[in-house]
Order: structure tokens, then sequence, then C-alpha cells
């Protein structure tokens, strides 16, 4: 009882001392939920645990890129894996209407393919298409969104590296590889000397 009655002659003290303690938890409930979000959920693709990542690593880096012939030479001699995508992420700062800069991801013609991803809207990357250099490129659903959500977006050009047609729109699910770091755009490496 003695420390009731010290807790009511210092009220001030103990409501400040529950309110601290009550956001310090709401604080770290948020950050588990975050990090949860970002860290632990798996990509949208057809079966993520199937996923792996291939990546070169030197004493000066823990990531270093491949060239794209690197990736061919890979995808084309490996008999481990049904199947390897190539994939790097850049900011643009040019992008249709001026509205601003734009993520862009460059991926390999069978990207979308190899995440077993279908589109909301036109067409994904297929084989082939890199080969045909085609200067195309899909919109994620979040840009299409921020867009418009134009439903005949497909087949408008974007000013962007002289042009690019969009040929399709990735489906809601679709994030990428690295969570919490979502592209607006993604092209092939054809359309890759972006301005």
């Amino acid at each position: 009882m003695p420390r009731l009655r010290t807790l009511r002659k210092n009220w001030k003290l103990a409501r400040i001392a529950v309110f601290s303690l009550a956001i310090a938890l709401a604080i770290g409930i948020a950050g588990i939920g975050i990090s949860n979000y970002i860290l632990l959920r798996p990509p949208a693709a057809a079966d993520p645990g199937r996923l792996v990542t291939i990546y070169n690593r030197s004493p000066e880096s823990v990531a270093e890129r491949s060239s794209y012939p690197a990736y061919k030479f890979l995808r084309d001699q490996t008999w481990t894996f049904s199947d390897i995508a190539a994939f790097s992420t850049y900011l643009s700062k040019e992008w249709m209407e001026d509205r601003g800069e734009v993520l862009v991801e460059l991926v390999t013609d069978n990207y979308f393919s190899a995440m077993g991803m279908r589109p909301l809207l036109g067409r994904l990357f297929a084989r082939g298409d890199d080969d045909k250099k085609l200067n195309a490129a899909v919109l994620t659903y979040a840009c299409w969104q921020r867009g418009g959500a134009d439903p005949n977006i497909v087949g408008t050009t974007l000013r962007l590296n002289n042009g690019l047609t969009i040929i399709g729109v990735a489906p809601k699910e679709f994030t990428g590889i690295f969570l919490g770091l979502s592209a607006d755009l993604i092209v092939l490496p054809s359309s890759a000397s972006m301005d």
C-alpha cells in the first residue's frame, strides 16, 4: 500500500511514465509490423519458395552487377535451374508529361515468365523480345493507377529514351524482387540507354 500512496502523491509522474511506456510499445509494435512487411514477406511470384538469388561477390562489394553477356552465358549453360532471369533498378529523371522521376527496373525478357506472372492489361515480356530489340515498357500497377488507370494505355508511347511503347500493365500483386522498392516502369536491356 505505501507504493500506491506514493503514486497518488506523484500522479503527474505516474501519468508521464504510463504515457511514455504506451508510446514505446506502440513504436515497437509498428516497427515489427513494418519490418515483417518489408523483410519477411515473399515476393509476388507463382511459387516464391523456388526463387533463388544469384550474385557476384568480391572483397570490395557484397553484391556486384553482372554483365548481360555473363547472364546469357549462365542462362544458356545451366541445367540446375528451370529458368534464370536478371534485373537491375535505377532512377530516371524523365517521364511522360513531365510527371517527375520514375524508378525503372531493367529486366531480361524471361523475367515475368520466371516469376509466373500474368498481365493485368496487354502482355508482359516474353523470351525472344530482347533479341527483337523491342523498344517497349511494362507499367507496374501502382504507376498505372497514378497515371489515371487508363484501360486503353496499351500501345501508347512514353517520352522516355526516344519513346517506349507500353505493351502491358503488371498485375496488382507484382512488386518486384526487392520488397519495399517497387519500380514504376519495367524495360528490356535493348531499351537500356535511358537518359
